[in-house]
């Protein structure tokens, strides 16, 4: 017997896979606009790792880290259902492996994710190949200065890390 498929077309997963490919570049242009989409372009590495906190921290830095948070769903009409999706966005850089400084790191690091921000913010439908995978996305939260250090993952390395979570109201779909 086959596997059961997802009542919902615009899944998390998918959710995700749309993000990857649109938080690094500029939608108009489809040209790198972030330092990981530069990087990527010049390197040919992939820097955004989906659901992959540990294959991220073992690539080349610095690297973003994009995982499903909790998500509700709730009916909508009578055969209908809505949804919202908490994603979570880190972006990671390594201190052990560059001469820099921890607060230029953390600088370099907020202005990329800021820039994330906005490529968000400028398709909070999250149009892709001319479909939408969300209705909006009605709520950012970007991590302050802080950060987070993380250096027990990987005995021996730091990295340096910060947050982007961001709510998205799934499409309505039939059940």
């Amino acid at each position: 017997m086959p596997l059961r498929g997802y009542n919902n077309p615009n899944d998390v997963l998918t959710a995700m896979d749309v993000l990857k490919a649109l938080i690094a570049v500029d939608l108009s242009t489809g040209q790198p606009n972030t330092r990981i989409g530069e990087i990527q372009a010049a390197t040919g590495n992939d820097l955004i790792y989906i659901q992959d906190y540990y294959g991220m921290l073992r690539g080349p830095k610095p690297a973003v880290h994009i995982e499903a948070g909790p998500q509700r769903y709730f009916l909508d009409a009578q055969s209908g259902r809505e949804g919202q999706i908490l994603i979570r966005i880190k972006y990671c850089d390594s201190w052990d492996a560059q001469p820099d400084t921890i607060s230029n790191i953390k600088r370099n690091n907020m202005i990329d994710l800021m820039r994330i921000h906005a490529n968000i913010e400028n398709n909070d439908t999250l149009e892709f190949h001319n479909a939408n995978h969300a209705l909006s996305i009605p709520e950012m939260t970007l991590g302050g200065y802080e950060g987070a250090i993380d250096n027990a993952t990987i005995p021996g390395a730091s990295f340096v890390c910060h947050d982007l979570n961001i709510v998205i109201n799934a499409l309505p779909y039939g059940v």
